[in-house]
């Protein structure tokens, strides 16, 4: 018992432990609040991340400031800020955390400041960052804040491929695919720095990956089912972009709908193609849908909404020109539109801009049902709607949309 006006003493060890003790609780909490935080990202919940985050960000933690510069960069349940994001970003790399001064490299190198790039690259590299070590590559390739030193750049860029940089990986197999850069052309080589990439779930390689399997290609034997993992493995990301996911799932659609190593089910083409629809697959989905409304197949028949996805389809310009046929079909016909020759002549001369030979036929067959102001209408009304979607040199531009548009037919059928 203490007697009343005695000093209370308690030892330094005593009090440095319950400092400790305190500290570890904190730390304890952090962490908890960081791996919750992750979890809402995977999940994609990025409010909840946000309210997780900002706390620890506003309190110094580093990692929660690199992962909320990742929220307003990318304008994830914020309001895209750059400015912001580069301030998160330079509070983790002042920290010396290693992925923070990568990003604030990344900045400065995009801004042509490739001196404070090139120093931050290297504090990064130094903590074994693979990712900096591209970067540093790169820049001595370029000769970018340093002298030029391709070789030295070439070595740089190995050792972070060899470290798990996707970057550097992707940019490996592009060099061993097509050859030069210091490096010959090697097809087996480029398959292995694909699949490497594609390994560690980076969509862009799983996805580049699924297409070899699915295609076929030098090293890379047809494989469905290969093709139908590296795709799935893309929708279930949470890394994903968007648009990424609805290319894997376009993909996805045609396999089911062509029976590509699968039993054809025309009903799961409709659900992949439906998921994907404005997505930026090249408007695969919208075409693939709209020929599944046609024929009513996995979908009830609706030539008003074939002629909606047709219309779509053939305003992307890498869409296949087979839309813009389908639609002149239905316009002389009526099915799902008002009957109009004029229109009808229009679409299969939009088709023939993008490289359709089939539609050459149909237009001077419907020609012969035409008066020739009909058919001066109809060819002006198909100049104007390729000047706007084109361009002015839409000539030109078209022989380009229209061999693309032609593979992207082909790769569909």
């Amino acid at each position: 018992m203490v007697k009343k006006g005695a000093k209370l003493r308690v030892s330094i060890p005593c009090i440095l432990w319950v400092l400790a003790f305190a500290q570890a609780g904190a730390i304890a909490e952090d962490s908890k609040s960081l791996t919750d935080a992750v979890d809402a990202l995977n999940q994609k919940n990025f409010s909840l991340a946000l309210s997780l985050l900002r706390p620890l960000a506003e309190s110094g933690n580093p990692e929660a400031e690199l992962q909320v510069g990742y929220l307003y960069y990318w304008g994830h349940g914020v309001n895209r800020d750059g400015q912001e994001a580069e301030r998160l970003f330079k509070l983790a790399a002042d920290q010396g955390n290693a992925q923070g001064q990568y990003e604030l490299a990344r900045l400065y190198q995009s801004r042509g400041m490739y001196q404070e790039a090139m120093n931050l690259y290297k504090l990064s590299a130094d903590q074994d960052y693979a990712p900096s070590m591209f970067g540093i590559g790169v820049l001595y390739e370029a000769g970018m804040g340093v002298p030029k030193n391709p070789a030295e750049g070439l070595k740089w860029i190995k050792v972070s491929a060899d470290k798990g940089a996707p970057d550097a990986e992707i940019n490996l197999e592009l060099r061993y695919e097509n050859g030069g850069q210091g490096l010959p052309k090697d097809p087996e080589k480029a398959v292995f720095w694909m699949k490497k990439c594609a390994g560690q779930k980076i969509a862009g390689c799983q996805y580049s990956l699924g297409t070899w399997y699915l295609y076929g290609r030098q090293g890379v034997p047809v494989s469905p089912n290969d093709a139908i993992q590296m795709f799935e493995s893309i929708i279930s990301s949470a890394s994903a972009l968007d648009s990424q996911v609805a290319q894997a799932q376009a993909q996805l659609g045609l396999i089911y709908a062509n029976g590509a190593g699968v039993v054809r089910d025309y009903s799961k083409a409709a659900e992949y193609w439906r998921a994907a629809l404005g997505k930026g697959t090249g408007a695969i989905a919208e075409f693939g849908l709209g020929a599944l409304y046609y024929e009513g197949r996995g979908v009830p028949r609706d030539y008003t909404m074939a002629a909606k996805l047709w219309e779509q389809t053939a305003q992307v310009m890498t869409g296949t020109p087979v839309a813009a046929r389908m639609l002149g079909r239905l316009y002389a016909e009526g099915k799902g539109v008002s009957q109009d020759k004029v229109q009808s002549y229009e679409w299969f001369e939009i088709a023939s801009y993008k490289g359709d030979r089939e539609s050459l036929q149909e237009r001077a067959h419907l020609a012969s049902l035409m008066t020739e102001d009909e058919i001066r209408l109809a060819q002006m009304s198909a100049k104007k709607w390729a000047e706007i979607h084109a361009g002015p040199n839409w000539q030109k531009n078209f022989k380009i949309f229209g061999k693309s548009a032609q593979e992207n037919y082909e790769m569909g059928r």
